[in-house]
């Protein structure tokens, strides 16, 4: 070996190991991002959650049959929930999808299926911290649950609870539920697509309509958005395009009357509810 050999195999020691170093942190990183955040608002989450439910102790665990669902709203209109003077942040529902029943999340757990729903807020920051806390976040633009329009929400896919991860598994007639102090309110998908993150045109009031010449639109449906990350094939590890779906409220009921047939097994367990059938 010539002395010339040994300073080029001290480089290669030292750049193999700065490579080797930042490796492991970037990895490190991904992990975190992947399955750490969501292990880190788990606690965090569940008493929101839990905080929500003992707001509304007249609320029966009862689950009833169908026919107490209201599907007339011109003879029983759904309660409206005045979202537009609620603080970033709030707590204004629960939102359940049965068909993720016993679904896993990226760090293979069993989604609990209960997101906290909050909220949104002015900025993009703002809303991304209520993210970052495993829940939903309601665009702050658009109407409240079981309002004429469009009731649009955004949640993380793949970090902070994975709660949007099997957002594109939702296809045409699966219930999307949200439970509010004062109502459920039954909604079922009809359509999904994914856009461009600055395709905002699927959370106007009526994103099925052209736009009236002075930007404005006149509704006449009472709709629901979810929003979530994804890539432009469907990818969950990427972040480039938005998937989204668009479900229409079908029926609502008070929650003093108990649990929509709708709901999947976690509610029935976790709530002790019992079945009139």
């Amino acid at each position: 070996m010539t002395r010339s050999d040994k300073p080029r195999r001290g480089v290669q020691f030292w750049l193999g190991l700065t490579l080797l170093i930042a490796g492991l942190a970037i990895g490190g990183k991904w992990g975190w991002n992947t399955f750490g955040t969501t292990w880190q608002v788990q606690a965090t989450h569940d008493a929101t959650v839990a905080e929500f439910v003992e707001r509304v102790p007249e609320a029966s665990n009862e689950i009833v049959p169908a026919t107490v669902l209201y599907r007339d709203f011109e003879q029983n209109p759904p309660p409206v929930l005045d979202v537009k003077g609620l603080p970033t942040g709030e707590v204004f529902g629960i939102l359940t999808v049965p068909t993720w029943h016993d679904q896993h999340g990226v760090s293979d757990e069993v989604l609990r299926n209960q997101i906290a729903v909050k909220q949104g807020g002015a900025t993009e920051r703002q809303t991304n911290a209520i993210l970052n806390t495993g829940a939903a976040a309601h665009y702050i633009e658009t109407v409240g649950p079981g309002e004429i329009g469009n009731f649009s929400l955004s949640a993380h896919r793949r970090s902070y609870g994975d709660n949007f991860l099997h957002l594109p598994d939702l296809v045409d007639g699966d219930y999307v539920l949200l439970k509010t102090e004062a109502a459920w309110y039954v909604y079922r998908v009809i359509d999904h697509s994914i856009v461009l993150p600055t395709d905002t045109s699927v959370i106007n009031p009526d994103p099925f309509s052209p736009v009236n010449p002075d930007g404005t639109q006149t509704p006449t449906r009472r709709l629901m958005t979810l929003t979530t990350c994804t890539g432009v094939n469907g990818s969950p590890w990427r972040n480039t395009h938005r998937w989204i779906v668009h479900a229409e409220l079908e029926a609502w009921m008070p929650v003093t009357a108990g649990v929509p047939p709708m709901v999947d097994q976690y509610w029935v367990e976790a709530a002790g509810a019992t079945s009139t059938s």
